[in-house]
């Protein structure tokens, strides 16, 4: 089939089990997926809008979509026997993301967590990441949290010789969680720095781009960015990196399975605001001693906000 056929052809899928009863599509989808029939279909594994696949890359995880859509009860019943058995990954991520889909009391939380943990202990599944394993790491900003910072935090340390595993991926899955997270609730990375400033010290750059979201108005923002200053080499590569980018207002878009996603188009006099505190706060700095080895970066930091805060020159 072409792939256009092929997208027809799932469109209809869609169109036939939500045109039944939600008890009578779901009774259906589960006989079809206890049969072990499965096709590839081309396709990628893409998430589309609400954590709906616009695309999936076989004809059992276009079932397992589908499922999450129909009766809860049976969805959850189901989803758990995958998450118990399938070696598929991309099986895993649909099951989990039904189960944080119908977690609506939040009696599911706990075994959606542990669910989660469980997939970073697959070794088979770090070392070939597919796709949907990737998008399932938005599982762990749906629970947020300390135990799902922590979790994500060691992925950044999982260290491997191994030249067939993906790093890269990995790493920048686990990053772009952490740092939803960190927009979603910067108190609960703020106060695991504070507690513990070697925080992902072994990560210094993924470090600096979480604490440069801190916001530069508010007291307790200010008192972690001063640990976060005092605790790291004045000439550095990490602090380099703080001062390029301080304060943080960019955004991970994109489609998610269970959160929705973090817009950039943030009100342009938010920004302005947090780049006014943001000036006023490092020109406090650059008058108390403490800072004195770091004024020359400060002072670079400084020049960077006065042209974003500036009032423009008036016209002649």
């Amino acid at each position: 089939m072409s792939r256009d056929d092929t997208l027809a052809a799932l469109q209809d899928l869609k169109k036939q089990v939500h045109d039944l009863p939600p008890e009578v599509a779901a009774a259906t989808l589960v006989a079809l997926l206890r049969s072990g029939e499965d096709a590839p279909t081309g396709l990628g594994f893409v998430v589309g809008d609400e954590g709906v696949l616009a695309e999936s890359p076989r004809y059992r995880v276009a079932l397992l979509d589908l499922l999450g859509q129909t009766d809860p009860d049976t969805a959850v019943a189901y989803s758990r026997s995958i998450l118990a058995e399938t070696t598929q990954p991309d099986e895993y991520a649909l099951a989990l993301r039904n189960l944080a889909w119908l977690d609506h009391e939040g009696t599911l939380t706990a075994e959606v967590s542990s669910r989660f943990s469980a997939m970073l202990d697959r070794t088979d599944w770090l070392a070939a990441p597919t796709t949907g394993y990737l998008e399932a790491f938005d599982i762990a900003v749906a629970v947020g949290g300390n135990t799902m910072i922590s979790e994500l935090s060691s992925v950044l340390r999982l260290t491997t010789h191994d030249p067939a595993v993906d790093r890269a991926k990995i790493d920048r899955a686990a990053f772009i969680a952490l740092d939803r997270i960190m927009q979603r609730e910067p108190d609960s990375i703020a106060a695991l720095f504070t507690a513990d400033p070697t925080f992902l010290d072994f990560a210094p750059n993924h470090r600096a781009s979480l604490l440069s979201r801190l916001d530069p108005a508010s007291p307790s923002g200010q008192k972690t960015l001063r640990t976060y200053l005092q605790s790291i080499p004045p000439a550095g590569e990490e602090l380099a990196y703080f001062i390029k980018i301080f304060p943080n207002p960019n955004s991970f878009e994109g489609n998610r399975l269970v959160t929705s996603w973090e817009t950039s188009s943030t009100p342009t006099t938010s920004i302005t605001r947090r780049d006014q505190a943001a000036l006023a706060f490092v020109e406090t700095l650059l008058t108390e001693s403490t800072y004195v080895d770091l004024a020359p970066p400060l002072q670079t930091l400084r020049t960077r906000l006065l042209t974003y805060t500036r009032p423009p020159d008036p016209a002649p």
